[in-house]
This record gives C-alpha cells, structure tokens and sequence, in this order.
C-alpha cells in the first residue's frame, strides 16, 4: 500500500496562546486559520494547511489549520483533536494567491484550474495527498477509536479504491 502521513504532532501551549489572543469562531476554521496567518506576529512564516482530523467525539472531519515547525497550532477549537493528518500545505504567498480569487473563506482544495479534476462531497478527490490524509486518518480511526486489530477487508478494499484512483 502506498505510504501514509503520519499524524502531525499538537503544539498545545501555542494553540493555547493563540486562542487566548485571537478566539476562534465555532466551525469556521479555515477563516480562523487564515485570519491567524496574518494577524498573529509570530505565525508569519507558519504554514495553512488543509487535511483531515478525527474530533474528540470520534468524528473524521475535514479541516483547516496551521503548522508551523511541523507541529499544529490549532485557532478553532479550545481542546485539540485528537489527531490531525495534514493534506495539503500552503505558504502565505500561496494563501494570499488564493483569496485574492475567493470572496469568502472556504477551503482552497480543489479550487483552481490546475486542480480539475474528480469530486467528493464538492472536494478534490484527485490530489494525492488530500486522498492519502483521508485514508491515514480513517485507519487511525478504526484502529485508535474503535480499536480494531483487523480492519474488514470491505473498508480496506475502499482505502486501496481510493489510493489506486491517483494513478
């Protein structure tokens, strides 16, 4: 199988810093990230990133945060997830590419001629490393939360489904 992510280690005490400075807005965290990026001094050189993380309750979401000397700094939620699995990456000239074509602040997978191509749920479904991010964050799920040794050959048939669609 192909190579996975890894989840990104949590910088908590500068997740915490930056809450306390600039409060997130409940479910809004690729505006709360981007917002952060530029209004937070010493997140100048952090990165944007847009992945995948599996909540406290046991959820795998997609999300947005930022990182900055490989360890996330997350501006949304008070109690970070419990893993995060970062997709893609985004420097702040890229970032400031990107809303300088959005009116709104909404994930940037999947947005751009250079990224056409198949759809899920209204996301790019064909960069790579968006597809490998959802697939390491659900085989952590199953195998973290729900504590499964085995993971059912019908899921495991989707992970590969899904890793085989990149060519």
């Amino acid at each position: 199988m192909t190579s996975l992510p890894s989840p990104t280690p949590i910088n908590l005490e500068g997740s915490l810093a930056l809450q306390k400075r600039l409060p997130g807005e409940p479910k809004a965290c690729w505006k709360n990230s981007i917002c952060a990026l530029y209004a937070v001094d010493w997140l100048s050189l952090a990165l944007y990133v847009e992945g995948w993380t599996i909540t406290q309750e046991g959820l795998v979401i997609d999300h947005g945060w930022l990182e900055l000397d490989g360890r996330v700094i997350e501006a949304t939620v008070e109690v970070p997830f419990r893993a995060y699995f970062a997709g893609v990456r985004y420097t702040r000239a890229e970032v400031k590419w990107f809303m300088g074509r959005r009116s709104r602040y909404t994930p940037f997978v999947g947005y751009g001629p250079e990224r056409a191509g198949r759809w899920r749920n209204g996301r790019e479904w064909n960069i790579p490393a968006y597809v490998r991010s959802y697939v390491a964050a659900e085989q952590w799920f199953y195998r973290e939360v729900v504590g499964l040794e085995s993971i059912p050959e019908w899921i495991s048939e989707r992970w590969e489904k899904a890793l085989a669609s990149l060519g």
